[in-house]
């Protein structure tokens, strides 16, 4: 059994590298780098520190509250899986695979850690200046999800066909 006082590893659960959010919109460029980024990150996942409510990548931690964004990879679905990425916006994200393919591929544990994870986090969809109410948050974020919708998904993972809680 592991103490809630020590590190836990979160298994599939990386760090996605920082030049993510500048290469997203271009997919040719962004498969190539998240394919050599995903290498170099597997053999170093996650980890959580649930008494302190930190979430760890090497040397660099994140408290669970400052956990400010979720959302469904975009590419990922084009590759025939289901990735949730998140963190705090453009500073310092997780990515893990949900689903590939029609197998889901995350383990239990993991996703128990996570749903305690998003569970403390603030995450909401983003509004911008000019809708600061959110009316139209999800026409303008649309692959973004709710604290709520993230944990959800982590824990019933939907099999491949089903709906998304995203607009596409």
């Amino acid at each position: 059994m592991v103490s809630a006082t020590s590190w836990i590893s979160l298994k599939g659960v990386v760090r996605v590298p920082g030049e993510y959010a500048v290469l997203r919109s271009d997919f040719g460029l962004w498969a190539s780098m998240t394919m050599v980024a995903t290498m170099f990150l597997e053999g170093t996942p996650a980890r959580v520190r649930l008494d302190r409510q930190l979430i760890r990548s090497g040397e660099r931690e994140l408290p669970f509250d400052e956990i400010d964004t979720a959302r469904i990879d975009a590419e990922s679905l084009r590759l025939n899986k289901l990735q949730l990425i998140f963190g705090k916006k453009d500073e310092f994200e997780f990515g893990v695979d949900l689903r590939k393919g029609a197998e889901i591929v995350v383990s239990e544990r993991t996703k128990d850690l996570l749903a305690v994870v998003l569970a403390a986090s603030t995450i909401e969809i983003p509004t911008d200046r000019y809708d600061p109410k959110g009316k139209f948050a999800r026409s303008g974020s649309p692959f973004n999800i709710t604290r709520d919708e993230a944990i959800e998904l982590v824990r019933h993972p939907p099999l491949k066909g089903e709906p998304l809680p995203i607009t596409l």
